[in-house]
């Protein structure tokens, strides 16, 4: 909210505009309140309007006659940009710029599968998370297994093999590096730290 502005008796011809800034303003007709009204009507102490970036709000002060908004009572509530709130005798509107957010569009991207890292180290075929990738495609790069990919024997021996994926593209064979197991690791460090002959 960038302008803000209290109209005392809008629809009379003599009427009173103060402009407002952020903070709160008390209203009632003790002359030590924020906005003086000349109200028997109205409570010394009549209600509160809190001005924010969030907008504006009005809240009563336990007064006599209460707080109106729009023709109803309200304790405590946010105020509508030309909403007009009844005071005893006196009605006022607040009159505000509007703050408009403008929320940009967002395209939710399909999520696109990926292979994983399988416990061997190896990574897994793109349609099969558990199987092994043995063939790599030459145009994406996507790993698949021997189930997924398309093969042509050839006359003079050997298998050409098609990416499931790309038109035409080719896959290359490939092989991942063993791993050393977990107990053969233990049983160097054991052999290293502990000293121990390898038996043969």
């Amino acid at each position: 909210m960038r302008h803000a502005k209290l109209i005392v008796n809008p629809d009379q011809v003599v009427r009173r505009e103060i402009l407002l800034r952020k903070g709160k303003y008390r209203i009632g007709r003790d002359p030590m309140n924020d906005i003086e009204l000349d109200d028997s009507a109205v409570s010394f102490e009549h209600c509160e309007l809190e001005i924010s970036e969030l907008g504006v709000t009005i809240r009563d002060l336990q007064s006599t006659n209460g707080v109106a908004v729009d023709g109803k009572r309200a304790e405590s509530t946010v105020l509508q940009s030309g909403q007009t709130v009844r005071l005893g005798r006196t009605s006022i509107r607040v009159e505000f710029d509007e703050i408009r957010v403008a929320i940009p569009e967002q395209t939710i991207l399909p999520q696109v599968a990926t292979s994983v890292i399988l416990s061997d180290g190896s990574l897994s075929c793109l349609n099969h998370p558990e199987t092994p990738g043995v063939f790599r495609c030459e145009q994406c790069g996507a790993l698949f297994c021997a189930s997924c990919v398309r093969s042509l024997r050839r006359i003079s021996g050997g298998a050409l093999y098609f990416c499931p994926v790309c038109p035409n593209a080719l896959c290359a064979e490939i092989e991942w590096p063993k791993r050393t197991r977990r107990s053969e690791k233990l049983r160097a460090w054991l052999r290293k730290t502990l000293h121990i002959s390898a038996r043969r």
